[in-house]
């Protein structure tokens, strides 16, 4: 599937235009961009029945792949290659407002949680609310005050009576000339991006005064480099709006059909995995003493017992206290660990994490035709490198062993780490603290082999909690 995404785009390729000559400069105005908990304006009611899915399965946070990762490195440069190319061809014929912000696009539920099947991480798009995102320009923006003309205009359309107060809260201006809503709405295997809302109030500097088209294209991406040029994509999304003239107010219901497709969520790499394997350390490792606690509390009883009866020796004697040292030393353990684990899962819930990238642009098209040119021109112009990368892919691989030695050093690792646990298990059984001891280092030992024999064969630590 990833190398027909790029093959598509190479098609478009085919129809081939001609752009600019000379990029124009003054057709972006940076504009304000945030990702708020509910649209100022537009209603939740207002698109109630849009068939959002509710997730009604939790994501396990231990354990398996939490979601569908990033489709690769060839979707991505298409991504790449499609959001430069829709970049290029706003700025030479259109006039846009954009914009970038960030939000969390994860969140760690924490409630009544007892087992580790009970952590759970989903993305944080209310199945009710949603989120929304908005873009909003101001050729000379004021903020703080309500805008008196603004207030007046909504009112007239009975639209957005706290407006201005989401706008301030928001550190948007309050006497925007653009203003656009669009709602994240979830899908059990992703998300939709939603107009919701367009008021192209005034025209753009310079922009014609005539009915145009519009469009809008947002872009989500991951901090994966030191600088938000190199984030990764994950999404991009196009959508083609209605026809805006000056003073135009286009509302949800005339927006129902310009919604994108499905986009992926995105990858968990980053927080949502810091976070996965926080949660599960400190579970894994207060788990692991509370055994060893029940299992030496046993070895005392017993032992204290074989001492205990008539015609005891002096050696079944020594044994007590040896496995009295044992199950203190573990006691003491106890505390820390558990504090930890409070602390974790009765913390603030739920636990936003997944820091996500947005970019958006609301684009008033001078000419539909030369728009869509200029897109396959740009596009043109990467096409070798795409090409190349498709040719990559499409190249077949050379075979891989269907079983290969470090297979068969994880086997037997793993195959250790079940002896050297038995043979502890069996010595808890007993008195004998030397035993006991040994037993412990073995199965240490034998879970630092396993995770060597896991790193060299390409696979998950089976045992990361040992150091």
């Amino acid at each position: 599937m990833r190398a027909f995404f790029l093959l598509g785009l190479i098609l478009q390729m085919a129809v081939v235009g001609f752009a600019s000559a000379d990029t124009r400069v003054d057709t972006e105005f940076v504009s304000a961009v945030a990702v708020l908990e509910t649209c100022p304006v537009t209603l939740a009611s207002d698109v109630k029945g849009e068939g959002t899915a509710r997730s009604g399965e939790s994501l396990g946070l231990i354990g398996g792949t939490l979601v569908a990762g990033l489709a690769g490195d060839l979707v991505t440069a298409g991504l790449n290659a499609l959001g430069s190319a829709l970049e290029e061809a706003s700025r030479e014929k259109g006039f846009s407002a954009i914009g970038n912000s960030s939000f969390d696009f994860y969140a760690v539920q924490k409630e009544a949680v007892y087992t580790v099947e009970e952590i759970t991480v989903k993305p944080d798009l209310a199945p009710d609310l949603f989120k929304c995102l908005v873009i909003s320009y101001a050729a000379k923006p004021a903020f703080g005050a309500a805008d008196p003309t603004v207030a007046a205009e909504l009112k007239s359309q009975s639209l957005g009576p706290k407006s201005s107060d989401a706008w301030a809260n928001a550190g948007l201006p309050q006497n925007p000339d653009v203003y656009v809503e669009a709602m994240l709405q979830p899908r059990r295997d992703g998300f939709v991006v939603r107009p919701a809302f367009v008021w192209y109030r005034h025209p753009f500097p310079k922009a014609p005064k005539k009915e145009s088209p519009a469009e809008l294209h947002t872009s989500f991406s991951i901090p994966s480099g030191p600088t938000g040029e190199t984030a990764a994509l994950f999404a991009l999304a196009r959508m083609r709006l209605p026809k805006v003239a000056p003073g135009a107010m286009v509302r949800a219901p005339a927006l129902k059909a310009y919604a994108s497709g499905v986009l992926p969520h995105r990858p968990t790499d980053g927080s949502p995995e810091r976070t996965r394997a926080a949660f599960a350390l400190a579970l894994t490792n207060l788990e692991t003493n509370l055994e060893e606690v029940r299992k030496a509390t046993r070895a005392v009883d017993r032992a204290e017992t074989a001492a205990a009866a008539p015609g005891a020796t002096a050696e079944t004697k020594a044994k007590v206290q040896p496995l009295k040292d044992f199950l203190e030393d573990a006691i003491t353990k106890t505390k820390p660990l558990q504090d930890r684990w409070d602390a974790m899962s009765a913390g603030p819930s739920p636990i936003y994490n997944g820091s996500t990238n947005v970019g958006a642009r609301f684009t008033v098209v001078r000419d539909a035709n030369k728009f869509g040119m200029a897109i396959a021109a740009a596009l043109k112009g990467r096409a070798a490198a795409t090409g190349q990368a498709i040719t990559t892919e499409l190249t077949p691989a050379a075979p891989k062993p269907a079983w290969s030695a470090v297979d068969t050093g994880y086997v037997t690792a793993m195959t250790a780490v079940a002896l050297a646990q038995r043979a502890l298990d069996t010595a808890l059984a007993g008195t004998d603290a030397d035993a006991i001891f040994a037993a412990e280092i073995a199965l240490k030992n034998a879970k630092a082999n396993a995770n060597a024999a896991a790193a060299a064969s390409d696979r998950a630590l089976p045992f990361p909690g040992i150091i």
